[in-house]
């Protein structure tokens, strides 16, 4: 099955540096090509990488035959277009999230994915680090019972006091499709909805805390986007909620889910957005105190995969699980081996839409299935 390298072309050399080695840590893949807009940083960027091409226009990675997957991480406005086009040309697609800038363009991307029958998916670390996989299995096994409340909240300081020249400074651009719940927000929301069912109605409040961003330099620009948000959600299975998503948090937290169903309690922590060096608690329905879960060592590691769960690199391993699932996907045809599809993409797309939805009517708003 391995005799033929998997080839993979990856644009961007921002956030997709860190694919580039996700990639290379799965057996039989190799990282064939880099693409950025300028020939200068695709060349700097193949020469450091060890990448064997340069490319500086992507309508000749998308008609290289000799490349199976492209990897595409620029920024959400140049992200999307170029999302179409590859899977219009056929190839497989990875993409990071925020899915698409709005819930048509999300719905053309789901449908023509579905259409070529090709591997479409998008990152999301949370389905691939072994605390997360864990927690799945409990709540699989029905550990929690019928459960009443979902809370959950991403907080980071990302937009206060940056560093000059942040490379992610596009954010805060009215036109880069970021926002706080379009990007960490739906990452939650992908966790939430894979661990405890569909979401069916939602009411939100979304806002720009900081109007203007001032970099640790002195300067400063307009912040044209919404930097936090509090939804309150409702799910299917009769379970109520609330998250909150805020770039702008002092002595910020990271990640959290908290988890209250009739047999029990869950907890889950994560240090930053990875979400990294994530912890499990565990309380039963007559226990007082939280207490730490075990994690179990199948959830450490991805047949096929060499690489173990690092504490000291929390991030490599979930991405290169990410990669290893979609390599085993598009070599074997099993397309559950990639996940998030975009089929789950295009839920978690309906759920914040219908939350931006919620802030122009003031109310409620069922998500559309």
């Amino acid at each position: 099955m391995l005799s033929k390298p998997l080839r993979v072309g990856v644009i961007g050399a921002n956030w997709g540096v860190n694919h580039i080695e996700a990639w290379r840590a799965v057996p039989g893949v190799v990282v064939a090509a880099i693409c950025t807009s300028q020939r200068s940083t695709a060349e700097a960027a193949a020469r450091e990488h060890g990448i064997p091409r340069a490319i500086w226009d992507p309508h000749e990675m998308l008609d290289d035959p000799t490349i199976d997957v492209i990897d595409v991480t620029p920024r959400p406005s140049i992200r999307a277009p170029l999302a179409l086009q590859v899977l219009q040309a056929g190839k497989h697609l990875l993409q990071p999230l925020p899915f698409a800038l709005n819930l048509e363009q999300a719905g053309t991307l789901h449908e023509e994915a579905k259409a070529q029958g090709l591997v479409a998916m998008v990152e999301n670390l949370h389905r691939h680090t072994p605390a997360f996989r864990q927690a799945k299995a409990l709540a699989d096994e029905g550990a929690l019972g019928r459960i009443f409340t979902v809370r959950g909240h991403v907080r980071t300081g990302i937009l206060l006091n940056p560093s000059a020249g942040y490379v992610y400074s596009w954010i805060t651009d009215a036109d880069s499709g970021a926002s706080a719940l379009r990007n960490f927000g739906a990452h939650l929301l992908h966790a939430l909805i894979w661990l405890f069912g569909d979401i069916s109605a939602v009411a939100a409040d979304i806002s720009t805390s900081l109007p203007e961003i001032y970099f640790a330099d002195g300067s400063s620009k307009v912040n044209g986007t919404a930097d936090s948000a509090t939804v309150m959600t409702r799910f299917h299975s009769g379970a109520t909620g609330s998250i909150d998503v805020s770039w702008c948090t002092a002595a910020s937290e990271g990640f959290l889910i908290d988890v209250v169903g009739e047999l029990g309690r869950l907890v889950i922590r994560a240090e930053g957005l990875g979400p990294q060096n994530a912890r499990l608690w565990w309380a039963g329905r007559g226990d007082r105190e939280l207490a730490p879960f075990p994690i179990d060592e199948d959830y450490c590691g991805v047949l096929g995969l060499p690489l173990r769960d690092d504490p000291d690199r929390p991030r490599r391993y979930p991405l290169a699980a990410m990669c290893a699932g979609m390599a085993n996907a598009v070599r074997d045809g099993e397309l559950a081996h990639a996940h998030p599809d975009f089929d789950e993409a295009y839920t978690v797309m309906r759920v914040v839409e219908a939350a931006y939805k919620s802030v122009e009517i003031g109310g409620w708003v069922n998500v559309p299935r």
